[in-house]
């Protein structure tokens, strides 16, 4: 149930502040470029964390903002108790 709430909360705020931009396409690269191309999500590898996990960029007002990493740890997020209770239910 809390993870429930947690990826329903995560959805509504994507949704609430991407909708300006449309359809997205993703492309990898090794470095950002000088400038992007709207609607398009740049991955750049991150090499401190090993391999696939890489950091996520939209080109917006002129400028990069970072949007995200598709690094992820749900460490501290349940204690065991916790876990046993989603498992059971």
């Amino acid at each position: 149930m809390i993870m429930k709430k947690i990826l329903k909360k995560n959805s509504k705020f994507l949704a609430d502040n991407l909708k300006e931009y449309g359809a997205f396409k993703s492309i990898v690269v090794p470095r950002l470029p000088g400038t992007g191309e709207q609607d398009t999500i740049y991955m750049v590898r991150r090499d401190d964390v090993g391999s696939n996990m890489y950091d996520e960029y939209l080109w917006t007002n002129n400028a990069w903002e970072k949007i995200g990493s598709t690094t992820a740890s749900a460490s501290g997020v349940f204690d065991t108790d916790e876990n046993d209770y989603l498992i059971i239910t």
